[in-house]
């Protein structure tokens, strides 16, 4: 069963440093598969998915990672969704959406 990331419900800006679009995609670089490199995670809007798997996979192969894999999920923002949570709480991600393994 793959994990699930838990996300802030607070999801308010894509990570490219000009966008104001609501994430709808987490992106984590994972080494070894499953475990998370700590700071190596991005919230980011579907224009942005692409450079942004570039980015973590560049950085990855820079500090010679090569077993683990950069995981994609589907953040669910719809509105009402989290409106009975409180501020600050995390859900998790609606799905994984692609796994592509580090070289």
């Amino acid at each position: 069963m793959p994990l699930v990331p838990l996300v802030s419900t607070q999801q308010s800006h894509c990570a490219s440093e000009y966008c104001n679009r609501t994430p709808c995609f987490r992106v984590e670089v994972h080494d070894p598969p499953g475990t998370v490199i700590d700071g190596k995670t991005a919230d980011t809007c579907a224009d942005h998915l692409g450079a942004t798997v570039r980015d973590l996979n560049v950085w990855a192969s820079a500090a010679k990672l090569s077993g683990g894999n950069i995981q994609v999920c589907v953040i669910d923002a719809r509105p009402g969704c989290t409106d009975s949570l409180p501020q600050g709480a995390l859900l998790p991600a609606s799905w994984p959406f692609a796994s592509i393994p580090l070289n």
